[in-house]
């Protein structure tokens, strides 16, 4: 016992050692925590970056040859603002075929502190994140399409009518999406559709007749006949030349060749001088004629200020009698059918008011009257998200006749580019997203309207040929959905 307490009461440091080979351990296992927690936070910061970047470059202003340098940067910057330091890091990006995901693969390392006294001076680590795009909420979306003369040229329609379909196609591929889709064809006029005939928001479109009664006189002539004679002369054309005769439809000139004449008279015998005509007494008889006037579901605009917005529904719009206007409106529908069918249908006739078109296409929008398809507007755009898709290849060639005339036979280009600019600060009042499309546009006045009608800069599409309006339509379908990281 006594041994034992003089153990316990030695200073001389005998049991040094024995607290060495104990906090070895513990310090290993210190350092070991250590470099793992860096580790950690550095997946923790290279995922954070990864993701960010998934994100941005699933963007569909980012083609297949544009994709890999935009995410380098993007992961450039991300990294540096998220770990405060470079990395020795690599970085592979790939889109998909169909431009829908996005894949991010990140591998890098981090320098040991404790571990490398243990022979592992390096920590791999390594990251991977889906971007994809998909419809996490309802979309309404109204197609306001140009229908003009002109674009019967050049593929126009053909290839509006396929690349319309094929947004149609992406926007409605997840049977689960709540899309719905309209269709604005304009030209001069837009057609409303004849079964909204008496409805409460038109005015005038029932069908009537008028007659009215004139006299009307003619005075009767006979052939020119040779003096002194009874032989009636027979006028033959000669000196003949061929000329051109041109009209202009929507900017579209059209040449046909006419024949110009002189008369020439000649006598069958002895050649005599001609007289005048011999005129004989004026007959006048009454006329009765009836005008029919039939409508066949083309509008008027409203009076100014209301041929600008969709506000006081209840002032109705006038039936347009005795006018055609191409296909007619389709109402905001989830029928995927009914929408292509109706962009199949459309023709090209008629000079261009892109007003008319866009009024309609805010009118389809709209939870009010005229048609009432639509949800109410949410002041952030997102349940549902409103958006309108604007294309047009060509000048203002018709304008309003008055502010108080609804008709469309003016031609001041000046004040159908003003109420164009108009109707789209009242569409983007509302928050409706607005894309638009200038189709081989080469007036500049034109393409500045159109780019600023657009939302921002990203939604105005100056599509030079047919293949860039293909373009235009697939980017706007990769827009129109919204990007969130695969699981």
């Amino acid at each position: 016992m006594r041994m034992f307490t003089r153990l316990l009461a030695d200073r001389r440091g005998g049991l040094s050692p024995i607290f060495a080979l104990i906090l070895l351990p513990i310090a290993g296992a210190a350092g070991m925590a250590v470099d793992y927690g860096r580790a950690v936070y550095t997946r923790e910061a290279l995922q954070a970056a990864a993701d960010a970047t998934a994100l941005a470059v699933i963007s569909p202003r980012y083609s297949q040859a544009e994709v890999k340098t935009a995410a380098q940067n993007i992961f450039a910057a991300q990294l540096s603002e998220k770990l405060g330091l470079t990395m020795d890091t690599k970085m592979e990006a790939s889109l998909s075929n169909d431009g829908k995901s996005v894949t991010i693969a990140v591998l890098g390392s981090v320098k040991n502190s404790f571990m490398q006294i243990l022979g592992q001076p390096y920590t791999p680590v390594g990251v991977v994140s889906t971007g994809l795009r998909g419809l996490d909420n309802s979309l309404e979306l109204a197609l306001v399409l140009d229908n003009t003369g002109s674009m019967s040229e050049n593929n126009k329609l053909s290839t509006l009518k396929s690349s319309a379909n094929l947004l149609v196609d992406t926007l409605t591929a997840d049977a689960n999406a709540k899309v719905k889709i309209g269709v604005v064809p304009f030209a001069t006029y837009v057609n409303v559709g004849m079964g909204n005939r008496g409805a409460s928001w038109l005015s005038g479109s029932q069908d009537y007749s008028t007659s009215s009664t004139t006299t009307s006189c003619t005075t009767p002539t006979t052939t020119c006949k040779t003096y002194g004679t009874t032989n009636v002369q027979a006028c033959v054309k000669v000196n003949c030349t061929t000329v051109q005769s041109c009209t202009t439809n929507d900017g579209v000139k059209t040449c046909t060749p006419v024949q110009q004449c002189q008369n020439q008279c000649t006598v069958t015998g002895t050649t005599q001088t001609c007289t005048a005509w011999n005129y004989g007494p004026q007959v006048c008889t009454p006329k009765t004629t009836v005008t029919n006037y039939k409508w066949s579901g083309c509008v008027q605009s409203r009076n100014y200020p209301l041929n600008l917005s969709d506000d006081n529904p209840t002032t109705p719009y006038p039936a347009l009698m005795n006018q055609t206007c191409g296909s007619a409106i389709v109402p905001l529908t989830t029928n995927k059918t009914t929408v292509k069918s109706a962009i199949n249908a459309m023709t090209a006739s008629g000079e261009t008011y892109i007003p008319a078109g866009l009024v309609w296409g805010l009118n389809l929008l709209s939870p009010s009257q005229p048609f009432t398809e639509a949800d109410p507007y949410d002041s952030a755009n997102r349940k549902p998200r409103k958006a309108l898709v604007l294309m047009t290849d060509g000048v203002n060639t018709k304008s309003m006749t008055s502010t108080t005339v609804g008709t469309h036979t003016g031609s001041s280009t000046t004040q159908a580019n003003d109420y164009t600019a108009k109707i789209c600060a009242n569409v983007k009042g509302k928050n409706i997203e607005v894309y638009t499309i200038a189709l081989m546009v080469t007036d500049s006045a034109v393409q500045s309207m159109l780019q600023a009608c657009a939302t921002s800069g990203e939604n105005f599409f100056n599509a030079t040929d047919t293949a860039a309006l293909e373009t235009a339509f697939k980017k706007i379908a990769m827009s129109l959905q919204t990007p969130y990281l695969g699981h």
